[in-house]
């Protein structure tokens, strides 16, 4: 009963964290100047490398999809700094004595499935009739966004690294989130490192 209990708090813990990330992620698209919005992106992810939470790392992501959605010059460096974010974990940096292997593998999946959540929409939140800032042709101009990045750092790290795993996964995650339309685009370089990460 006590396992039980247990569990179905983990659980209520984590669906109020869900609501409480989505709800930071519309406000900010909505309503935050983008100076504001800079300033969260940056204090976000300063306290999520300094402490290698992954918490704060859920948040950061959260904000970059708000910035993401809205934002072209945001669009445009957003995957360039998730993908430093896997390849470099924090246990690199400040946090090396609090982080060990399991938490940088953590902590890459986490930002790996930051590039889903870039790609995906948001159909009920993120939506124009409700209010919400959005780019146009926004799926395609993320996907030719998150791609380079990724595709140059994979091809950097070594071959059987967590690093290079994280980073196929990333790269899974924004072709299964593409339209057909714009993966046929991008399938000669996609859809061999999508094979890669399958295998």
């Amino acid at each position: 009963e006590r396992a039980a209990a247990a569990g179905a708090g983990a659980a209520g813990a984590g669906a109020a964290e869900a609501l409480l990330l989505r709800a930071a992620c519309v406000a900010h698209n909505k309503w935050a100047t983008s100076e504001q919005l800079a300033q969260a992106l940056d204090t976000s992810r300063a306290a999520a490398v300094r402490t290698g939470d992954l918490r704060a790392l859920r948040l950061h992501l959260f904000l970059c999809k708000a910035a993401a959605s809205r934002d072209a010059a945001q669009l445009r460096t957003i995957p360039a700094q998730l993908t430093e974010l896997i390849v470099s974990p924090p246990l690199t940096a400040a946090a090396a004595d609090d982080l060990g292997s399991a938490d940088a593998t953590a902590w890459r999946a986490a930002c790996a499935a930051g590039f889903a959540l870039l790609m995906a929409p948001m159909p009920r939140l993120l939506v124009r009739a409700r209010g919400a800032r959005l780019l146009s042709l926004q799926q395609q101009r993320t996907l030719e966004a998150c791609l380079p990045p990724l595709l140059a750092a994979q091809e950097a790290v070594p071959p059987e690294g967590a690093a290079r795993r994280a980073l196929l996964a990333a790269v899974a995650s924004c072709v299964v989130h593409a339209p057909p339309q714009l993966l046929r685009v991008q399938a000669a370089r996609a859809v061999p490192l999508l094979v890669q990460w399958l295998q």
